[in-house]
């Protein structure tokens, strides 16, 4: 009875600093970072049945995820939001709290004292990187996949010490969830049987073991079954085992900054110090089993096994850049969960009665500046100016930033700092064809079209990458405003490029009418009859 009482004023202290620190980030923005994508242009023209439907149906963003259950609880969040943002971000602020304290129960179920089961809940509610997933509309599948895990979790260590199917009945259906929240959950079902295996200790196929080696088997096929059949277009164009070697250096990162609250950004990319320190406390997690001797080491590296096997997706898989990394902190959220695991088992094997005075003053001080830091770095998130220009002060060099804001000055109709922030971004990345397209198409849908008659031509003339993309937009603005002679010019520019030719010659054939409506012009003659002769 005492312990109950115990662990219900924990989870009122639980619930009381979770909001003490993340209560702000319910009255946030969106960052225009693939949030305002979900919230405005996802469901745009459909009424609440077609977005049910279509959720299903669709993939999550540009054709590499189904992700239909994080679409869901957005619909319900614009059910309730209207045209403000609060239960979208409030959603987030909910499940993070919900999976601490499931976390505090998991600890407990896994038979470690209240204290230390305390000490891990408040860890992973007041580490700073976890302000991603939580401040940021878009971390909803993270949190999702999580909450659905952890919840399944919970339930499946009363099936290892009391094996009833109904148990299991309840979990797959857990875990069905959490893959359909985010991909790196289909990782989870097989977690589970090792652990199943692991706590049991049997190590052949009977009744129980059998009966989760089916359970995770159903939740697998179900789900490819689902997906193959309704969303046969989502690919995995952006996985790469090429960029493996590139972010490796995730790990260490991460263990990093779920210890120690240092290089938590807006965007986070690796730095030198952070991976550094991040090796040093990595390599002591790895060793310091087999210097105390009487830590639990089964428990203790499948919870590192746990947080290896589930960051290992998102080290393989390319975003943002090509030849780079941004690694979104939110995709640590589930990986480290399996850190609990070490951390309840480290913190039993310390005799905290002999020095309690000093370790709960260590302890206290340690919490403070961890809640701290994350009260003071979530409000990166609390609206796209002071989100992109946190970038920008980190990478005065990128030209995302100015992306970011243009989208967002787009939306709210600014068109004079829309067109500024593209314009910046040209002259970060003047090389970069898909910022003079997207500019020069705004310049046209705002009637603007000498404006991008000049960038187009500066491009052309540069020779930018993907430069043939921009050729059609040009010629037609070529004939538009009357600039027949620089087609001429652009011919002689492009005179040992067969390719350029080609499309040139091709566009000119294509719209001679139009030419000649322009009237006896001599640049129109002449243009035409070079085109004659190049066929």
């Amino acid at each position: 009875m005492k312990i109950q009482l115990s662990a219900k004023y924990i989870v009122l202290f639980l619930i009381f600093l979770t909001s003490l620190v993340y209560f702000q980030s319910n009255f946030y923005n969106l960052i225009y970072l693939d949030d305002n994508t979900l919230v405005y242009n996802k469901f745009a023209g459909l009424n609440l049945e077609e977005k049910v439907s279509f959720s299903f149906i669709s993939n999550y963003l540009g054709g590499h995820y189904y992700r239909p259950v994080v679409l869901i609880t957005f619909i319900f969040d614009s059910l309730l939001s209207g045209q403000s943002f609060f239960f979208y971000h409030f959603g987030n602020f909910i499940l993070h709290l919900l999976t601490s304290i499931l976390i505090f129960f998991i600890i407990k179920q896994f038979g470690y004292s209240i204290l230390s089961s305390f000490f891990v809940s408040l860890l992973f509610v007041l580490t700073p990187i976890h302000i991603n997933a939580v401040g940021w509309i878009a971390g909803r599948g993270d949190l999702l996949a999580t909450f659905f895990s952890v919840t399944a979790l919970l339930i499946f260590l009363t099936f290892l010490k009391n094996p009833k199917l109904y148990l299991l009945i309840i979990v797959a259906p857990l875990l069905f969830l959490a893959i359909l929240s985010k991909e790196v959950a289909i990782l989870v079902p097989l977690l589970f049987i090792i652990l199943f295996f692991l706590e049991r200790k049997e190590f052949l196929i009977n009744k129980n073991s059998g009966s989760v080696i089916i359970m995770a088997f159903v939740v697998l096929t179900s789900y490819y079954l689902l997906r193959g059949i309704v969303l046969t277009e989502v690919h995995l164009d952006k996985f790469s085992f090429t960029a493996y070697s590139k972010n490796f250096w995730v790990l260490p990162e991460t263990v990093s900054k779920f210890f120690i609250p240092t290089g938590i950004k807006a965007l986070s990319k690796f730095e030198s110090f952070t991976s550094i320190l991040g090796i040093i406390i990595l390599l002591i997690l790895l060793i310091l089993p087999l210097l105390i001797k009487s830590v639990n080491k089964i428990r203790y590296y499948f919870g590192l096994l746990w947080f290896v096997l589930l960051l290992l997706p998102g080290m393989v898989n390319r975003t943002m850049e090509q030849d780079g990394f941004y690694y979104w902190d939110c995709r640590s959220y589930l990986p480290l969960v399996g850190f609990t695991f070490m951390i309840a088992e480290i913190i039993r094997v310390i005799e905290l009665k002999k020095h309690y005075k000093h370790y709960f003053i260590l302890i206290s001080f340690y919490f403070l500046i961890l809640g701290f830091t994350t009260f003071t770095k979530v409000k990166l998130y609390e609206n796209p100016i002071t989100y992109w220009n946190s970038v920008k002060s980190d990478y005065p060099q990128n030209f995302l930033p100015y992306m970011g804001l243009y989208n967002y000055y787009n939306h709210t109709r600014d068109f004079d700092n829309a067109a500024l922030q593209l314009e910046q971004a040209i002259k970060i990345n003047p090389n970069d064809f898909s910022l003079r397209q997207n500019l020069s198409n705004f310049y046209i849908i705002h009637n603007k079209k000498q404006e991008a008659f000049l960038l187009l031509q500066d491009a052309l003339e540069k020779k930018v990458r993907k430069v043939e993309l921009l050729l059609p937009t040009y010629l037609s603005l070529c004939i538009e405003l009357d600039k027949i002679n620089t087609i001429d010019e652009l011919l002689r520019i492009y005179s040992n490029d067969e390719m350029i030719k080609m499309k040139i010659r091709d566009f000119v054939l294509n719209n001679v009418k139009l030419l000649k409506e322009k009237g006896d012009n001599l640049e129109v003659r002449l243009l035409l009859k070079k085109i004659e002769e190049m066929k």
